[in-house]
């Protein structure tokens, strides 16, 4: 089985999304910053009630950080590359 191209000229051209990844490397400093301060609650000499609820605030706000940065990376890898066509269209021959 062979295959030929017959027309049609394809260019790929792949690019970074740079405000992207600024955008995901400042989401990952905040989750650094919030897994910190969830350490710090959680050896905090506050009453248990205090503290249980500022943590599940922390987890949750953690939690958004954490889809952002996965939505955010998701966005990222399915548009990095893009594929241009030249209008000819592509045929190709199959040989079985």
């Amino acid at each position: 089985m062979s295959i030929a191209s017959v027309s049609g000229r394809t260019s790929t051209a792949y690019s970074a999304n740079a405000s992207t990844a600024s955008n995901t490397a400042d989401l990952e400093k905040q989750r650094t910053a919030l897994q910190a301060e969830i350490r710090k609650e959680q050896q905090s000499k506050d009453d248990q009630k205090s503290k249980n609820e500022k943590l599940q605030q922390l987890q949750q706000q953690l939690q958004q950080i954490e889809l952002q940065i996965a939505q955010k990376r998701s966005s990222a890898s399915g548009s990095s590359g893009s594929v241009n066509h030249n209008g000819l269209g592509d045929a190709l021959d199959v040989h079985v």
